[in-house]
């Protein structure tokens, strides 16, 4: 059995370590049906002269439900704007020639309403309307031409605009706004997330958390989540995919609802090192400690 490579990416000063762990293809066909004693599906196998497997334990605490709400919810949004930007191209839309500016969601009886934001005389006003069902069915199609947005998606679309202005050293050409209340209070959590150009490449640093006013016009809080450094992982290495990725945490004391997310989007165990040795794995939208 030849043993899992590590690959390492960095995308300017990487000062956090992140290795994405990869087997060949039949190697990681193999995991599927695991014998007595291998790891799970989406687990590392231990070596053979490990002491004992590592033991998941499910965390269920508040600050972990907290974390795990916020990262599901974020997944469900920033999923419900790209199958909602992909039904425009799909019917012949280009949004940068129609001045698509942006785009507000908000809950739908049966999902999310995306609704794609342009410029109008009188400010800011509906474009396009895509309904994405929370079932899996095709997405919904409505021509606006020029609704005016209701208060909320003023101020959540205000907030959005807000936020990406204030993206000191970005890593990335484009960032994906995703904006919703902040549990408790009126107030908007706004996440851009840095996206890569590159296939199957996927960005862990240069994201950034604000929180906005309820109208949108003042940051109250945020800037850039760790990592510091602009680091980037890949889901496959010499024609191996990965299977987890190993990634340090130097802030938080547990992981963060952006790690949820990201193991969601990128369907992929994320192993998380905080700064007091703790290993955590996060993945199926769940955190769990590993203890050895």
């Amino acid at each position: 059995m030849r043993h899992p490579s590590i690959a390492l990416r960095r995308l300017g000063r990487a000062a956090l370590l992140l290795a994405a762990v990869a087997l060949p293809a039949g190697e990681a066909a193999a995991q599927q049906q695991p014998a007595p004693g291998q790891a799970a599906p989406g687990q590392t196998v231990p070596p053979a002269d490990a002491a004992a497997p590592s033991k998941v334990v499910p965390q269920t605490g508040p600050e972990f439900r907290r974390a795990v709400t916020l990262g599901r919810q974020i997944y469900a949004i920033d999923g419900a704007a790209a199958l909602a930007s992909a039904a425009l191209r799909r019917n012949g839309i280009d949004p940068q020639a129609g001045g698509i500016v942006g785009w507000v969601t908000e809950p739908a009886e049966n999902g999310i309403l995306v609704r794609f934001v342009r410029r109008g005389s009188q400010g800011p006003e509906a474009a396009y309307d895509v309904t994405v069902d929370a079932g899996g069915g095709a997405p919904i199609l409505t021509r606006r031409d020029g609704a005016p947005l209701t208060p909320d998606q003023a101020g959540q679309f205000a907030a959005a605009q807000l936020a990406l202005g204030r993206l000191d050293q970005p890593c990335s050409k484009t960032y994906r706004p995703v904006v919703f209340r902040d549990p408790g209070t009126r107030n908007w959590r706004v996440y851009a997330l840095a996206t890569s150009t590159e296939p199957g490449v996927f960005m862990v640093g240069g994201h950034y958390r604000f929180l906005v006013s309820p109208d949108g016009g003042r940051i109250l809080s945020g800037g850039r989540l760790p990592p510091p450094s602009c680091l980037a992982g890949e889901k496959a290495t010499e024609g191996h995919r990965a299977v987890a990725v190993m990634v340090s945490e130097p802030v938080s004391a547990i992981p963060t609802e952006l790690h949820v997310f990201l193991s969601l989007r990128q369907d992929l165990p994320l192993i998380v090192l905080t700064a007091d040795g703790k290993h955590w794995l996060v993945a199926q939208g769940t955190i769990a400690t590993v203890k050895e």
